[in-house]
């Protein structure tokens, strides 16, 4: 009981619900008898949450054996039977369909937190899994006792006990539990995992193979803190705005250490990047590279000077110039309108990324358009002379209007910089329709 009492006693306000996943096994049936103990000294509101996913004929019978359990115990008791499903993945499907469960009785009755039984074999085979699936180095750090997903915080108190005191839990307390059969089905990775490929290698290795793997984690686990301490300032000072997420990386010089801002920034962006897409992303930052861009997951990626560009799946704009007719335009992703507002002299792409911009412009300007269809061949010289003297990334030049007269270009919003000399200006508000 010591273990999981000391973990509520410094994690816990024992006044809101706790929400256990409950499967009825060795794992859960002990972590609940633990909870039970300590819930008899010191109340709290616990609720019990079981999924059948149908994939044995025994399990509806068992799911109504467990809510009977609930009920003797006084416990509400939450259950489901998931529809068969087919893949090739079957674990990772039950997986994702498990939290979906969690998350709704855990938003309904406002729980503190969802407890899971995992404990050290399973910790051991995960970091184990991923090492021989190629995982990023990062994510060796395996299971956390403490995490969040979808919102939901996770403990998960038993993950330092031995799966031989669980079974002797189980044996002196005389707890009735549901073995799986499922634990020992050849077609799950784990269950191979558990039947043939750990015995052999603690055979080889010897009885401390998997307390060998823990230390690994557990090292993986100092690692990600350090970097997160260290480097979690720089994404921080990303730019968010409706044309995506930039991040200056200028200040980081180790490859090590631009490959974690990097993963991290495309995960906090709900992306996860290949090795591959990694590696190259690290390479361009730190070699300086120019005007470089990738597509991942149909988001584009652009890369220049040491600034990492996310661009949202943005709309296409207008290919026709648009007339400013009766002060207002309109084309495609942007608009803009004359105003009398005061407005700014200077405003470059980093201002125009994450908001609205009033800036100056000459007063003879007619439309808005695009670079380079909306420029002669004249033009479109002068500009990207323009632009490369400022080190515009080229990525840019086509996603933001410029203003024009006639055939002229006279006004363009990369820069900052003023393009024509005129005593006469008015101000224009350019806005991205969100």
């Amino acid at each position: 009981m010591g273990l999981v009492k000391d973990f509520l006693d410094l994690n816990y306000s024992y006044e809101k619900p706790l929400l256990l996943g409950f499967s009825g096994g060795s794992d859960s049936s002990v972590l609940l008898h633990l909870l039970l103990d300590i819930r008899s000294k010191k109340p709290f509101p616990l609720h019990l949450a079981h999924i059948d996913h149908g994939w044995r004929e025994e399990s509806h019978n068992q799911a109504l054996d467990l809510k009977k359990l609930a009920e003797s115990l006084n416990l509400p008791f939450h259950s489901i039977r998931l529809k068969k499903y087919d893949g090739i993945n079957l674990e990772e499907e039950a997986r994702k369909q498990r939290f979906i469960f969690f998350k709704k009785i855990y938003r309904e009755y406002q729980c503190e937190a969802l407890l899971l039984a995992h404990q050290n074999q399973d910790q051991s085979e995960t970091v184990f899994k991923r090492l021989l699936e190629g995982s990023h180095w990062t994510n060796m750090q395996g299971i956390k006792s403490m995490s969040t997903y979808d919102g939901m915080i996770v403990w998960r108190p038993l993950l330092k006990m031995r799966k031989k005191d669980i079974e002797k839990v189980i044996e002196e307390k005389q707890l009735q539990v549901i073995r799986d059969s499922t634990n020992l089905d050849a077609r799950f990775l784990r269950s191979r995992m558990r039947l043939s490929l750990f015995p052999y290698l603690e055979a080889q290795f010897g009885k401390n193979f998997n307390n060998n793997i823990d230390r690994l984690s557990l090292t993986i686990q100092e690692f990600n803190r350090y970097f997160d301490n260290k480097l979690s300032k720089y994404l921080k000072q990303s730019s968010k705005g409706p044309l995506g997420v930039f991040l200056d990386l200028n200040e980081l010089e180790e490859p090590i250490e631009i490959e974690f801002v990097v993963k991290s920034f495309f995960q906090n962006n709900d992306l996860v990047l290949s090795a591959t897409e990694l590696s190259t992303i690290v390479y361009l930052i730190h070699s300086h590279s120019t005007n470089k861009t990738m597509t991942i997951k149909n988001r584009m990626v652009g890369i220049d000077r040491r600034h990492l560009f996310l661009f949202n799946d943005l709309p296409i704009s207008e290919k026709n110039r648009e007339i400013i007719y009766d002060k207002k335009v309109l084309t495609g992703l942007w608009s803009g309108e004359l105003t009398q507002n005061t407005g700014n002299e200077s405003v470059d792409w980093k201002k125009l990324w994450i908001s609205d911009v009033e800036v100056k412009i000459p007063s003879n300007i007619e439309w808005m358009g695009f670079f380079p269809d909306h420029c002669d061949e004249k033009q479109r010289e002068i500009l990207n002379k323009w632009w490369s003297k400022h080190k515009i990334p080229a990525f840019l030049r086509q996603k933001v209007p410029i203003l024009g007269s006639g055939n002229k270009v006279l006004h363009e919003f990369l820069t900052g910089k003023s393009l024509s000399i005129t005593s006469s200006q008015r101000v224009f508000l350019l806005r991205i329709n969100k």
